[in-house]
Order: C-alpha cells, then structure tokens, then sequence
C-alpha cells in the first residue's frame, strides 16, 4: 500500500481534532515556525536514513510519536523520550496522539521535551560535527598517504 494510503488513514482518525495539523510538504522557510507552534511531532514515516526533520522537531521541544523505524534507535527509547509504534499501526498512532494530547501539560511531558533538546545540542552541537568530519578528514589522510 502507498504511503499516501496510510496519510489519508491517519488524517482520517485524526479529524476529529481542531488542533492537530496533518502537514504534508513544508518550505523551508516556515519550517521553524511550524516547530515553534508544535506541542509534538507524529512522524509516520516506515523508511529513513536518519530523518533530520526529529532532529529539528526534538530541538523546538516538540513530543515525539513515530513509527519504530531502526534509523530511531539511537535517539529514542519508547516510552522514556518519546513513543515509537510498530509500523503502519494506524490504531496504535492514534492511541498515542490521544495520550499525548491528554498529558500534555504533564510536567514529565515538558521535562521529556526538555531533555530531548538538551540530547540534541549534546549530540549534534555544530562543534561536535565540526570535529567529527576533522577527524574523518585526517582519517583518510592517513589511509591515502
């Protein structure tokens, strides 16, 4: 089944709701403002390298639900920073939209979100990646000499 199949699922249990905004393709432009007005981020997708866009939406603070895709593993463990869901689980995605929406205002929730912006800058601080690609520079330095 197409991925526009399961967009059209999960738009359709998601109707419901005034506040949720099923988005599609983004400018870059607004993309921080988007993130900026976010409370979470659902993140459907069944197939990554490492989605840049979580990285971003952990940076705005944002709760994290995705499908549990490998690319995630490194950045969120189900249920402690965030919820993964077996991939295309629609029911399971809309069970966890439904806590998120409940528990919000949960200190727990917005010292999660905290906390995921802090593991972001930890991990991908512009110095961090400036001295990883030094040393794979020297790196291969060393094996071409």
């Amino acid at each position: 089944k197409s991925s526009k199949f399961y967009l059209n699922k999960v738009t359709k249990e998601a109707s419901g709701y005034r506040n949720i905004k099923i988005l599609d393709k983004v400018k870059p432009n607004l993309i921080s403002r988007y993130f900026n007005e976010a409370d979470a981020f659902i993140f459907p997708s069944y197939g990554e390298g490492m989605p840049n866009v979580i990285l971003e939406a952990m940076l705005h603070e944002c709760f994290i639900i995705s499908y549990d895709i490998p690319a995630l593993k490194q950045l969120i463990t189900n249920k402690k920073n965030g919820i993964l869901v077996k991939i295309f689980d629609i029911k399971g995605l809309t069970t966890s939209m439904n806590w998120f929406l409940k528990n919000q205002n949960n200190d727990e929730v917005k010292k999660i979100n905290a906390l995921n912006k802090k593991l972001i800058n930890d991990l991908y601080s512009k110095k961090k990646i400036r001295n990883s690609f030094i040393a794979l520079y020297e790196s291969s330095q060393n094996i071409c000499s």
